[in-house]
């Protein structure tokens, strides 16, 4: 299979596919899909403006088609907390994957950058992450598996080319974010976490940076992820509670505002249920900001989705 021409698809085919459609030749598309998603190799492509090179069925450049408000409550954190700071400010990505998220905040927020540290333990990912974030000087990636405390935990497993979690049969040597990120500067302002079904646990790991920093936190809460990987889904309220956060902002999974909640309110234990029972039906979930009291004002910005810009805008 020609390399070239699943680079092409990835860049033509998520544009071109409503038009395919409407002209009933969906039969061309679902033919070049099955191409893109059989193919097992890498290949070079173009994500958010930049030259990237992705693994093989890797589903984000659809993903930014379907969803075009994928990943915007986390570009609108940024922007804001900078604002709010009137200075650039430092992100911490958990779970960096193959750099997207870097390349997505290069576009949209590169301006109110001062750096970011990439926290990847996925050794498929970690070499196309090196590549792609390699033209960012500012950019530090670190190679860790977290969990709350330093141990042993499972080993990753892919849910899709894009993805991992850690529910695998065997274990691996795990550490904490605190001791991967806590000497690494002088302070981080924003910390974004997105592991499959372990955002928690790393945030335990982290209460001397939450401590030290109070920096805005947003986290991926997907109960069928926790269930399956067997962790607790309540340890991140816990923490975010005990560190002092108490404005959480949930926004669906496509990027929507959905509610304004504490860390302790009783209405979580009913979210995990009712998400549970809807996961058949789309594979709902929640991405979750938690704003510490010094950013607590930027809660009625970020929930308006009057301020939440569409990829390119």
């Amino acid at each position: 299979m020609s390399t070239a021409l699943v680079s092409w698809i990835s860049r033509w085919l998520p544009r071109a596919r409503h038009r395919l459609r409407v002209l009933r030749l969906a039969f061309i598309e679902r033919k070049l899909r099955a191409i893109y998603d059989g193919y097992r190799g890498e290949f070079d492509t173009v994500l958010h403006g930049f030259p990237a090179r992705l693994n093989g069925g890797n589903p984000y450049p659809f993903l930014l088609q379907d969803v075009p408000l994928f990943n915007r409550p986390l570009v609108e954190l940024v922007r804001q907390t900078a604002a709010a700071l009137g200075r650039p400010v430092r992100v911490i990505d958990v779970g960096a994957s193959l750099g997207n998220t870097v390349l997505l905040l290069e576009e949209q927020a590169g301006a109110g950058l001062a750096g970011i540290h990439c926290v990847e333990a996925d050794a498929d990912f970690l070499p196309l992450l090196r590549a792609n974030t390699a033209r960012f000087p500012h950019v530090t990636i670190h190679e860790a598996m977290l969990a709350r405390a330093p141990g042993r935990v499972a080993a990753l497993v892919h849910n899709h080319p894009g993805t991992a979690t850690a529910s695998g049969a065997g274990t691996v040597a795990a550490t904490t974010l605190d001791a991967v990120l806590l000497d690494a500067a002088p302070r981080f302002d924003v910390l974004k976490i997105d592991i499959d079904g372990s955002d928690g646990e790393a945030l335990a790991g982290a209460t001397c940076l939450l401590a030290r920093d109070q920096p805005a936190v947003i986290f991926e809460w997907h109960p069928a992820l926790l269930r399956g990987a067997g962790n607790d889904p309540h340890v991140a309220f816990a923490t975010l509670q005990a560190a002092g956060y108490a404005r959480l902002l949930w926004f669906r999974n496509d990027g929507p505002f959905s509610h304004f909640s504490g860390p302790a309110d009783p209405e979580i234990g009913r979210w995990f249920d009712y998400l549970l029972a809807m996961q058949p039906h789309g594979d709902p979930h929640f991405d979750i900001v938690a704003l510490p009291p010094h950013l607590e004002t930027l809660a009625f910005p970020l929930a308006s989705l009057g301020t939440l810009r569409a990829p390119g805008s």
